[in-house]
């Protein structure tokens, strides 16, 4: 027979685990589409230099890849938001 502070004590570790989990798979779903646009934005600068427009181009894709690299930052916080859930719940 539980108690209700026994009850009161697993449910929020158990909720704690799945925003753990939820934390990581937000993490990984969001870095994957990142690295996709990043690796493109570096084929596209090469490409552009090869092709000698790269002046035209170096703009807008210095700011897509300074746009990504601030997404990337903000999925790592997920990472250390997670870490923070897991130190608080032991």
């Amino acid at each position: 027979m539980h108690t209700q502070k026994q009850e009161k004590s697993v449910t929020p570790s158990i909720s704690t685990k799945a925003l753990q989990a939820e934390l990581s798979n937000l993490h990984h779903r969001m870095n994957n589409p990142l690295a996709v646009i990043s690796g493109n934005v570096q084929l596209l600068k090469e490409l552009a230099k090869a092709l000698s427009v790269g002046e035209d181009l170096e703009g807008p894709l210095t700011d897509i890849a300074s746009a990504v690299d601030q997404l990337a930052a903000g999925t790592e916080q997920l990472i250390l938001l997670r870490e923070l859930l897991q130190r608080t719940s032991e």
